[in-house]
């Protein structure tokens, strides 16, 4: 369920693209320890840390910009 919350918050709502965002408000808005952010993102989503995954999530929509604009 919180994996399910933290990918509505990253990916649905975008929050990937805000230049200071840390595993800190995720946890204060989602109302849970930043360890078990943390676990759920090593767990579920195969992610290194929160920093490397949305530092990924950030480079796949440059991409997906950059190739629009190709088009």
């Amino acid at each position: 369920m919180v994996a399910h919350q933290i990918k509505t918050l990253l990916v649905e709502e975008k929050r990937f693209l805000e230049p200071c965002l840390r595993v800190v408000d995720i946890a204060r808005e989602l109302d849970v320890p930043e360890y078990r952010i943390r676990t759920i993102l090593l767990n579920h989503f195969n992610a290194k840390n929160f920093n490397h995954y949305v530092n990924q999530m950030r480079i796949e929509h440059a991409k997906a910009l950059l190739c629009a604009l190709d088009k």
